[in-house]
């Protein structure tokens, strides 16, 4: 088991920059605004707890880049995604293992040129595939010099704690994904001048809870699981729900959407969000507060999973890779984006759709379709009424 040392943990919050980006959601945009992204590539610096994605390995094979991969040598259940970074380093990306100081190599994060791809999603097929099926995730492209110097930083930190990965499979196949009915609702969308800032862990207890404070009207939390307890021993408390809970009674509008896959609904388990559900609701309806939890409806919404690790304050949005239980923010490499302005009001969209099933005012995959159609209808029109 690794340990994480006192000494070296960093948290990083830079200066808040103006930054063009382009923002979207898995699994409906997720894949095609990386390979976007990915297009006239020369270099590429990628990290990922886990990378077992078949779709992204023929995107990144297709760039002829220079490709150096960093994941995580020992993640939860098992390494996966051999056969896949066994082809990538066939034909010469550098794939690298992670083994330094921090417990989990937990990020999620490409870089290229003066640009970085931030995601709470791994680069799986579960996050990021070309039939548009898997688990629910929100990602951000951000194009701004000071933010990608940033993750270059803990890029390069983390490769010089890393080690070569060797395949150790004499022969291999590779599966691919098969197609599915998935109707994606929200596309990419692209803002100019957002404010911008980059948060960077271990160590960012403050940090998370520093934006939960700042709320002055409302907090919507999407998240894949918040643990009842940060220690199921002691029950500590989740500083992170409590937070919560405390803006709700200074009459901040919270709301808390939670993953109902089966192992997150653990009734054996004191922490699962099948307790944490209950826990907020109850004390919202004893206090009165305008407080509320749910635990999504993965049918109605389509997907698989909700994996997100996202957060609307007010008119900020933060995506990142960090999960609400205390090693996370404590003791893992975790990267997220901080961003202000109208790319905010995209998640919120995003949010109360998984919230209630409802379509945001605009539909993000056809409202551009149906305005040009109208407006060569309209042309058509005119233009036989003239002649």
């Amino acid at each position: 088991m690794r340990l994480s040392y006192g000494l070296m943990l960093l948290v990083l919050i830079s200066t808040a920059s103006a930054a063009d980006v382009a923002v979207f959601t898995s699994p409906d945009s997720s894949f095609s605004a990386l390979s976007n992204f990915l297009e006239g590539a020369s270099e590429l610096k990628i990290a990922t707890y886990t990378f077992d994605s078949t779709d992204v390995m023929n995107k990144l094979l297709d760039t002829n880049a220079n490709i150096t991969i960093i994941v995580e040598k020992s993640p939860v259940g098992g390494f996966v995604g051999e056969e896949v970074l066994c082809r990538l380093a066939e034909h010469g990306a550098a794939v690298m293992l992670y083994n330094g100081p921090y417990r989990y190599m937990h990020a999620k994060y490409i870089i290229k040129g003066s640009s970085v791809l931030v995601s709470t999603e791994n680069l799986g097929n579960t996050g990021f595939s070309s039939n548009q099926q898997g688990n629910r995730g929100w990602g951000i492209i951000v194009e701004d010099e000071e933010t990608t110097e940033a993750f270059l930083d803990v890029f390069y930190e983390d490769l010089a704690d890393s080690e070569a990965f060797v395949c150790s499979l004499e022969s291999y196949e590779i599966d691919y994904e098969e197609e599915g009915d998935y109707k994606p609702i929200f596309g990419t969308r692209y803002y100019s001048n957002q404010l911008v800032e980059t948060l960077i862990a271990p160590d960012a207890v403050d940090a998370v809870l520093d934006i939960i404070n700042s709320a002055e009207k409302s907090i919507y939390v999407e998240q894949f699981y918040i643990y009842r307890y940060w220690d199921r021993q002691t029950k500590s408390p989740n500083l992170f729900l409590e937070a919560l809970i405390e803006k709700a009674r200074q009459g901040i509008d919270v709301k808390i959407l939670l993953d109902s896959y089966w192992y997150n609904l653990d009734k054996n388990d004191i922490a699962s969000n099948f307790y944490t559900n209950q826990y907020v609701n109850e004390i919202a309806e004893s206090e009165n507060l305008n407080l509320e939890s749910r635990l999504a409806d993965l049918s109605m919404i389509g997907v698989e999973k909700l994996h997100v690790k996202g957060m609307i304050v007010d008119n900020t949005a933060f995506i990142s890779s960090i999960n609400w239980n205390e090693n996370s923010p404590r003791n893992n490499r975790e990267v997220g984006i901080i961003v202000s302005g109208e790319a905010a009001q995209y998640f919120v969209d995003a949010f109360m759709y998984d919230w209630s099933g409802e379509k945001p005012p605009e539909d993000y995959t056809t409202l551009a379709i149906v305005i040009i159609i109208a407006g060569i209808v309209i042309v058509i029109i005119v233009w036989r009424k003239l002649v």
